[in-house]
C-alpha cells in the first residue's frame, strides 16, 4: 500500500512537471518597421519585411509602424497574439500569407508629407513604441543619412570625406541620440538608395555603413547587433527603380533619360517647365512660360507633382534652399490657379533643391557660372502616380 501511495504521488508530480512543460509559452517577438519615404525618395520594396513579420504572427508580440517622413510618427502599434497550439500546418500557412500580405499593403500605403527624413527621431520613435525591455526589434529601411536637413545625404562629393567623428557629435549636440538600449537587433535596408534615379557608389555606402555604425553604437547599439542587409550598391533587392548610373565615384554620369522637355514623358520622366526664377528667389523671371502648363494641364487627365530646384552657390544653407525649391513649387502652383487650373490637377508641391540628379553644375575651374545656375532655378513636374 506504500509503495503504492508512492507510485502514485511520483506520477502525480511527473504530469505536474509534463503539465508545466508543455504549457510553457513560446517567448513574444517584438519588431518595429521604420518605413515611408520622403517626397523625393524611392519606394521600398516591403515583402523584404517578410520574415520578420512572419515571426511575430507565429510568436506573437508587439508590432509598431514608424513613418519616418517629415516629422516621424507612429502609425500604428497593436499586440499580436500568437499562433494557437492546435493550428495545422495548413491553417498556419493560410493565417501567415494574410496577415502579413495585409500589412505589407499598409507599409506600401505609407505616404510622404515632406522632402526630409528624420533618421534619428524615427529611431526613437520605434524605440519608445516598445513596451518590454527585451526580444526587441527594429527592422529600417533607410535610403539616407538625413535629419532634418542638417546632414545632407546628395552632397555627395562630401561624403566620402565626412567627418563621421564629429558629425555624430553634431548630432546628438543638436537632437541627441535615440535611447537604443532596449534594441536587440537593428536590420538596416536599402543603405545607400539615395531616391529612385539615384544610389551611391560602393566608396560612399561604405561610408555611409560606417557613419550609422557610429551612430548607433553611440545610441546603445551592440555592434554585433546592427545588420546591414543587401546593401549592394549594383543588385539591392529593397530598391524599385530603374538601373541607373551611380553618383558618387569619379566618372561622369548620364541624366539625360530622367527629364524631358516635352510633357508627353510625364508619366515616366520629370518634365522640363522652361520657367526660370530669381536668384534666391521665388519670383518668376519669365511668367508667360506657364502658359504652356496651364494648356497642358487644362488637357491632362491626371495630376501632378511639382518640384522646385535651386543652383548650389556654397553659401546659402541647404536648410535655406531647401525652403527656396518649395516656395518656387508653391508659386508655380498658385500662378496655375489663378489662370483657372483646376486644383485637383495638382496633387502636391516639394523642393528637390540642388538635389538632385539632373541638377547641372554651376562650378568649374574659372569659379560660379550663373548662367548655367539659372538653369537649376525652375521647377519640374511629373505625374502624381509615376
Amino acid at each position: 500500500m506504500k509503495k503504492l501511495k508512492t507510485l502514485t504521488i511520483s506520477l502525480l508530480m511527473l504530469s505536474l512537471v509534463l503539465c508545466g512543460c508543455s504549457s510553457k509559452k513560446v517567448k513574444n517577438y517584438n519588431i518595429s518597421v521604420v518605413a515611408g519615404n520622403n517626397s523625393c525618395s524611392l519606394l521600398h520594396d516591403y515583402i523584404l519585411a517578410k520574415p520578420y513579420l512572419k515571426k511575430i504572427y507565429t510568436q506573437g508580440g508587439q508590432l509598431s509602424i514608424v513613418n519616418s517622413d517629415g516629422a516621424p510618427y507612429v502609425v500604428k502599434s497593436e499586440q499580436i497574439e500568437p499562433l494557437k497550439s492546435y493550428t495545422t500546418s495548413t491553417q498556419k500557412k493560410s493565417y501567415l500569407e494574410k496577415y502579413t500580405s495585409n500589412m505589407i499593403e499598409e507599409l506600401n500605403s505609407i505616404k510622404s508629407k515632406s522632402a526630409e527624413i528624420d533618421l534619428i527621431e524615427s529611431l526613437n520613435c520605434a524605440s519608445k513604441s516598445f513596451s518590454t525591455k527585451s526580444n526587441n526589434d527594429i527592422v529600417c529601411f533607410v535610403s539616407g543619412l538625413s535629419t532634418k536637413g542638417l546632414l545632407n545625404m546628395t552632397t555627395l562629393e562630401s561624403l566620402r570625406n565626412l567627418d563621421i567623428n564629429k558629425t555624430v557629435s553634431n548630432l546628438k549636440e543638436a537632437h541627441g541620440m535615440p535611447n537604443l538600449q532596449n534594441i536587440n537587433n537593428i536590420y538596416l535596408y536599402s543603405v545607400g538608395q539615395v531616391a529612385s534615379y539615384q544610389k551611391l557608389s560602393k566608396i560612399s555606402i561604405h561610408k555611409e555603413k560606417e557613419f550609422l555604425t557610429k551612430l548607433l553604437v553611440e545610441s546603445g547599439m551592440n555592434k554585433d547587433k546592427i545588420h546591414f542587409v543587401d546593401s549592394n550598391p549594383i543588385s539591392n533587392k529593397a530598391y524599385k527603380g530603374p538601373n541607373v548610373s551611380k553618383v558618387g565615384q569619379d566618372t561622369d554620369y548620364n541624366a539625360v533619360s530622367m527629364v524631358s522637355n516635352n510633357y508627353n514623358d510625364i508619366k515616366s520622366k520629370l518634365c522640363l517647365t522652361g520657367l526660370e526664377f530669381q536668384k534666391n528667389s521665388s519670383i518668376l523671371l519669365n511668367a508667360e512660360k506657364l502658359n504652356s502648363v496651364v494648356s497642358f494641364l487644362n488637357n491632362y487627365a491626371g495630376a501632378v507633382d511639382i518640384f522646385g530646384t535651386t543652383a548650389y552657390d556654397k553659401t546659402t544653407s541647404d536648410e535655406r534652399l531647401q525652403k527656396l525649391g518649395y516656395e518656387r513649387a508653391l508659386t508655380v502652383k498658385n500662378s496655375l490657379l489663378e489662370k483657372g487650373v483646376d486644383p485637383t490637377k495638382i496633387n502636391k508641391v516639394s523642393s528637390l533643391s540642388y538635389k538632385n540628379l539632373y541638377h547641372k553644375n554651376e562650378w568649374n575651374e574659372q569659379g560660379f557660372n550663373d548662367e548655367i545656375a539659372k538653369l537649376n532655378r525652375t521647377v519640374v513636374i511629373k505625374d502624381s502616380q509615376s
